[in-house]
């Protein structure tokens, strides 16, 4: 606006030079009238000039409002995309966290899994070695009980040969 006011001031300035170099040169060659009618396209021009300026000026400051507006929308969306930046780092660094508890924990399992494996093959060689002692009891119990039965047999026989002289 002070722009416009000492626009304004410049041209009534030079406008009354003008007007004062007319008027001296109207007194040497000119008519009064002349002089009005140059003076009247010398304001016409003027006021288009300053219209046209004006709406220089408001086009001007209708685009300044336009990037000041674009620019505050993207500085918005910017922050909004920073934000979601952050926290969605937050977000991964808790399930980072997650993650690393997950495979301490599989690695736990896989540990314990070896060991229960070990475990299983230690008690199948116990088991292994159980049923080979198993078999060597019922072996020897087989042998016992054939042994058993052939020394009853013995002893029937024998005591049957002992009874027979005493009968007779």
């Amino acid at each position: 606006m002070g722009f416009e006011i000492i626009l304004s001031l410049m041209l009534f300035v030079i406008t009354l030079i003008i007007i004062l170099l007319l008027r001296a040169e109207d007194k040497r060659s000119h008519s009064l009238e002349v002089m009005k009618n140059r003076m009247g396209q010398f304001i016409k021009e003027i006021d288009a000039t300053r219209s046209l300026f004006r709406e220089e000026m408001q086009g001007v400051e209708e685009r300044l409002n336009w990037v000041i507006d674009e620019a505050r929308r993207g500085s918005e969306a910017l922050s909004a995309r920073l934000d979601e930046i952050d926290r969605r780092r937050s977000e991964l660094i808790e399930l980072e966290s997650i993650l690393a508890r997950y495979r301490n924990a599989l690695l736990e399992l896989g540990e314990t899994t070896l060991l229960i494996d070990r475990k299983i093959e230690e008690q199948k060689t116990w088991q292994a070695r159980i049923d080979e002692i198993h078999a060597q009891i019922d072996e020897f119990d087989f042998r016992l009980q054939g042994f058993a039965s052939s020394f009853e047999r013995a002893l029937k026989s024998a005591y049957k040969a002992m009874e027979e002289p005493l009968l007779t």
